[in-house]
């Protein structure tokens, strides 16, 4: 396991826990952020999953997302 799987876990048991999910969601983004990089295949995947949140949450949790910009 890497510290990009890790944060998915950690992304899982919160959801698992009852937590908001958008709460869950944003501090899966925020664990994924600086392991993003275009060079690796870990860093790609964790770009990938960034880019996915950031759209899925800008949906789903609408009124946290315009407050974090």
């Amino acid at each position: 396991m890497n510290d990009v799987d890790e944060c998915c876990q950690r992304h899982d048991y919160c959801l698992k826990r009852g937590i908001d999910p958008c709460h869950c969601d944003f501090e899966f983004m925020d664990c994924l952020r600086h392991k993003r990089n275009h060079h690796t295949d870990k860093g790609r995947k964790a770009a990938l999953m960034y880019d996915f949140m950031k759209i899925k949450t800008s949906f789903t949790c609408r009124e946290r997302y315009e407050s974090r910009d």
